[in-house]
């Protein structure tokens, strides 16, 4: 007996295979991600450490980032505290996929809401963009950590800083 199996049907198996470990997360356009974002600000990753959560079973990281520019909402300082989930304290470590890890001495691009004290990224990795020159261009880079888009992410965001700043400036404007 021989086993056939058309090539749509090995197709939709593959595109649907999705690993266990991957976190999934509704896909945001640039004009989403503006519009759920309290603050939208560049700057650079200055120090981290780790932190527990109030009943000590979450380890959190926390980066403080010195803010040199706000595209949308406004800081009450020069520097923001951006608390992520995972990290390593002690012996302890955990890891979320899909949470785009800020970097020490890291330039970022971030998409933020707040309690007023700590802020917190839009839509985990999507919401945290790289700033690195590349042939005296600035350009924004994003890594989505193991992290995998469930729905339509819309258009690109474009790979030039300058031309990701004018386009959220355009939405906030436009809102």
């Amino acid at each position: 007996m021989r086993l056939t199996i058309s090539l749509a049907a090995m197709t939709a198996a593959l595109l649907f295979c999705i690993p266990a470990d991957a976190t999934r997360i509704r896909a945001l356009d640039l004009d989403a991600m503006v519009a759920q974002a309290q603050v939208v600000v560049r700057g650079r990753v200055l120090s981290q450490g780790p932190t527990w959560d109030v009943q000590r079973q979450r380890v959190y990281t926390d980066s403080v980032v010195l803010v040199d520019e706000v595209l949308k909402g406004a800081v009450p300082t020069l520097a923001v505290e951006v608390r992520q989930l995972g990290g390593t304290l002690g012996n302890i470590r955990q890891e979320v996929a899909g949470t785009g890890q800020l970097r020490l001495g890291q330039t970022v691009l971030l998409f933020l809401n707040t309690d007023g004290r700590l802020y917190y990224v839009v839509g985990m990795a999507q919401g945290r963009y790289v700033v690195e020159h590349h042939g005296g261009v600035e350009r924004v880079t994003r890594d989505l950590g193991g992290a995998v888009l469930v729905g339509r992410p819309g258009a690109p965001p474009p790979s030039e800083y300058r031309d990701m700043a004018d386009r959220i400036r355009a939405v906030v404007q436009a809102r």
